[in-house]
């Protein structure tokens, strides 16, 4: 790095406006990733949890171990 660059107001612009579109775009990914640490998965381990035309049966208990088929 022998050379010595001068930095223009433009250059100085565009690398501030940059800085500022990669921070608030990173953020927002941020807040993402956080979002999607919140979810809460539950596996039902029973063949009548969704009947025939797809619906969630929700007579089915997702405490009852007895239809886990352990």
């Amino acid at each position: 790095m022998g050379k010595n660059r001068v930095i223009t107001r433009r250059d100085f612009l565009r690398g501030t406006a940059y800085t500022a579109i990669t921070a608030t775009v990173g953020q927002t990914f941020i807040e993402r990733a956080r979002a999607e640490e919140k979810v809460r998965v539950i596996l039902i381990r029973d063949k009548n949890a969704i009947d025939s035309m797809g619906n969630i049966n929700p007579k089915v208990d997702p405490t009852d171990t007895r239809s886990w088929g352990l």
